[in-house]
């Protein structure tokens, strides 16, 4: 479930001074918002990003039932904080359908400016995604290393 979460700007500057680091705070907002919706860790990865005016956001996927896209938008409502005013609240959560697969280029495109604003990576995924990741690239690398050898 690709997921798009425009923080407060009181929860953005508490981040942006936290010892943690931004990238870090936000993400843990969203993973302990999650944890306490559902009552178990839930498996997502998230990217920092920064958009045009400098804002920072999270964006990225839950796995998670389209059942439960009620839940997940309660959840990431809650780790964006509370908003002081009515204007742009619509647009602090976004939940979309399965892409086609280049929101994960999308949710990364300004990695090294967010890097160079923040100081730190801004890219992170659960353990469980991480490990289907490399299984999946492995399984990918042997494949071409196999067909090339045969070429």
């Amino acid at each position: 479930m690709p997921f798009v979460v425009n923080f407060s700007p009181d929860v953005i500057a508490r981040a942006e001074g936290s010892a943690k680091g931004a990238f870090t705070v936000l993400r843990d907002r969203v993973r302990d918002a999650l944890k306490a919706e559902f009552g178990q860790a839930m498996d997502f990865w998230c990217a920092l990003d920064i958009d045009d005016d400098g804002r920072l956001h999270l964006q990225g996927g839950i796995i998670a039932s389209w059942q439960d896209s009620d839940r997940v938008r309660k959840a990431l409502k809650r780790a964006g904080g509370r908003w002081t005013h009515r204007r742009g609240e619509k647009r602090q959560v976004w939940i979309g359908e399965h892409g086609d697969g280049g929101w994960g280029t999308y949710c990364v495109r300004n990695n090294e400016a967010v890097r160079q604003q923040v100081g730190q990576r801004g890219v992170s995924a659960s353990p469980t995604i991480k490990r289907r990741a490399e299984a999946l690239y492995g399984r990918d690398r042997l494949s071409v290393l196999q067909a090339q050898e045969e070429a």
